[in-house]
């Protein structure tokens, strides 16, 4: 809705304010909203996005991973992505986010499957 509208910039472009964006993310987070998964990777995955906005993303995705209970795959594979960027304040961020989706073992398998796969495949 109207939050995900607040946070989303169409790709190129950066025209809403920061500070219309990061209580908008902060909001996306406490409403827990599993459809707003893939708008928050679209801001914390382009590096266009100052290091602010890319956490605040980061970590409204976290608060859903937590009230959901759970993680969907391309989400994971955002969120280790983001382990290897240089900003402390984004890979700490992803690396809490991860941690809190609490995945039980039935859950986890498909993710490291499709990993070991992707990883098969760059080599």
């Amino acid at each position: 809705g109207a939050l995900i509208a607040a946070v989303d910039e169409p790709p190129g472009t950066l025209i809403r304010p920061d500070t219309v964006r990061l209580p908008a993310l902060a909001a996306l987070g406490v409403a827990g909203d599993e459809s707003a998964y893939e708008a928050l990777l679209r801001v914390f995955t382009n590096p266009q996005n100052v290091p602010e906005i890319r956490q605040a993303a980061i970590a409204a995705t976290g608060r859903i991973i937590d009230r959901a209970g759970r993680i969907h795959a391309p989400v994971y594979a955002a969120l280790k992505a983001m382990l290897a960027e240089n900003d402390p304040r984004i890979w700490r961020t992803a690396a809490t986010s991860l941690g809190l989706a609490r995945l039980p073992g039935p859950d986890v398998t498909p993710l490291f499957v499709q990993e070991r796969i992707q990883g098969a495949l760059k080599r």
